[in-house]
């Protein structure tokens, strides 16, 4: 029904504004064409009184002195029905001679408003007592090139009225006629070419959104126009439609079973993470007591050992022989390096587990370094190496001071094993992060692949090649990069075969009190 009220509207608003558009132009030209006959009889009535006023003038009589000249005003209205006045003023807009209508007698005039219409004489719009217009022509009268006064003829507005009703009336009820007749046809043309169709169009959507199906959806395919274009079209997104909600209803069905699949599945591997985790849990207790146990089964024995080489180092129980003074050197050494082994297995398994813990104190890193130097430089000379020690800051850090120095020990130590030639420079560096120490060597160097497996536990970077060569347990690096996390910073290596290796041990800017310069010193 509102859809129907529409199409209703549309068809009687096309035909209302045609027809307006018609009438309106219509009723401009008629309007147009009658004032202009009533303006051209007022100005022939002015013209013939100005030439009879300037006659009368001309025989040398003025214009204040002529009596008979309203005989002239009165002949004039009675020689033309539709003239409402004629009178004549002089230049002070008295009135001198003056003529009315019967019906205009009563009046008494008020200046109105003066309007242009196009390109005609200027016509004054005069209201009355009653509420009356006029349209009125004014010429000047003028006697030896002097203007002596003004004459003025009007007609009733209201008979310009009366002839445009006469000429508007029968065009008027033929118009209306017309318009109803053309509003009926072009609604029933609009109901049979858009409004029913579109019912139709509607109703199928409304029904097929309720209940899809092919029942709701077949519509006007019969129709070659563009609603059949729309119809064919609505009949292909319906059958996709339908197509894919056969397929979200299947997917729907196999995402139920994967749900029901994906939950067992969930719950299984839930059980078998919580039994890795208990037995990881277990072994990592187990790998702790087997730990505790080892600290005192090896250590035990190893002091006994070394104790007993030192002693016979010392020959505390007599002398021995040359030989004999060599293999108590071995088991010493052996043994040292067994225990520091030992012991760095212990510290490693220890940060494994979260248990490792740092004695932190305020220490001044030049004499850290001075001291791991002068242990290390016996080394460096043996080998015929120079270690030079070319760090110009001294800041104060806090830190473990033994974890430390094995960090930088192992580092330092390394660069000496595997340099053959040349030696071990120790520089540092101070920014906004923190506070490197950087040890660079001129030895063997390695590739990218050896520098990752240095870092790892029991990892020889050069491989079972130079193992023998280069003895070690591959737990150095490994044990300085964890003992350099502890403090918040990181170990860190870039190297070349051939070329030689740089080491960065680096200290956050929270753990740096302060820096002042110092003299390198050489060693």
């Amino acid at each position: 029904m509102t859809l129907r009220l529409q199409m209703m509207g549309m068809g009687a608003a096309v035909v209302v504004l045609t027809y307006s558009a018609l009438a309106v132009s219509f009723g401009y030209y008629v309007k147009t064409s009658v004032e202009d006959s009533a303006t051209h009889q007022t100005l022939e009535g002015a013209l013939l009184l100005r030439q009879q006023l300037e006659s009368l003038l001309n025989l040398g009589i003025p214009i204040s002195q002529i009596l008979d000249f309203d005989e002239q005003c009165n002949a004039l209205i009675g020689r033309n029905e539709n003239f409402a006045f004629a009178y004549v003023t002089d230049n002070h807009d008295r009135v001198l001679f003056r003529s009315d209508a019967p019906e205009y007698r009563n009046f008494s005039f008020a200046v109105g408003e003066d309007v242009l219409f196009g390109q005609r004489p200027a016509l004054w719009f005069r209201s009355l007592v009653g509420a009356h217009g006029f349209i009125e022509t004014t010429l000047p009268v003028s006697h030896d090139e002097n203007i002596v006064g003004n004459i003025h003829v009007g007609i009733d507005y209201g008979v310009v009225v009366d002839k445009l009703y006469q000429v508007f009336k029968y065009p008027l009820i033929l118009f209306v006629i017309l318009l109803a007749l053309s509003g009926t046809a072009i609604f029933i043309i609009f109901e049979n070419l858009i409004g029913r169709p579109l019912r139709t169009l509607s109703k199928s959507i409304e029904s097929f959104g309720k209940k899809p199906g092919p029942e709701t959806k077949k519509i006007m395919t019969y129709r070659k126009d563009e609603f059949g274009v729309i119809a064919t079209a609505f009949n292909e997104m319906a059958d996709s439609i339908e197509c894919n909600i056969a397929r979200r209803q299947a997917a729907e069905k196999d995402l139920v079973k994967l749900n029901e699949t994906l939950e067992q599945r969930i719950k299984a591997r839930t059980e078998q993470l919580l039994e890795s985790k208990t037995l990881a849990e277990q072994a990592s207790r187990a790998k702790t007591e087997f730990l505790s146990h080892m600290s005192h089964e090896l250590r035990t024995p190893l002091n006994s050992i070394i104790g007993y080489a030192q002693a016979m180092q010392h020959q505390i129980k007599g002398e021995l022989s040359e030989s004999y003074c060599e293999y108590a050197n071995n088991i010493a050494t052996s043994g040292d390096l067994l225990l520091d082994t030992v012991n760095t297995i212990l510290d490693l398994a220890k940060i494994e587990a979260g248990r490792f813990e740092l004695n932190t104190e305020r220490l001044s890193i030049e004499v850290l370094i001075q001291e791991a130097l002068t242990v290390l430089e016996i080394q460096a000379i043996d080998k015929g190496l120079y270690l030079r020690n070319a760090a110009h800051l001294a800041p104060c850090l806090h830190i473990d001071e033994l974890r430390v120095q094995q960090a930088f020990v192992n580092v330092v130590g390394n660069a000496i094993k595997f340099t053959d030639t040349g030696g071990i420079t120790i520089e540092d560096e101070m920014d906004d992060d923190g506070y490197r120490i950087i040890v660079t060597d001129t030895g063997i160097g390695m590739d990218e692949a050896q520098v990752e497996k240095a870092f790892k536990p029991f990892a020889q970077a050069h491989g079972n090649s130079l193992s023998r060569q280069y003895a070690g347990t591959g737990l150095g690096l490994s044990f300085s990069q964890e003992i350099m996390r502890l403090h918040g910073g990181n170990l860190t290596m870039t190297s070349k075969p051939g070329e030689g290796t740089r080491v960065c041990l680096f200290f956050p800017r929270i753990a740096v009190e302060d820096a002042s310069p110092k003299r390198a010193l050489a060693t």
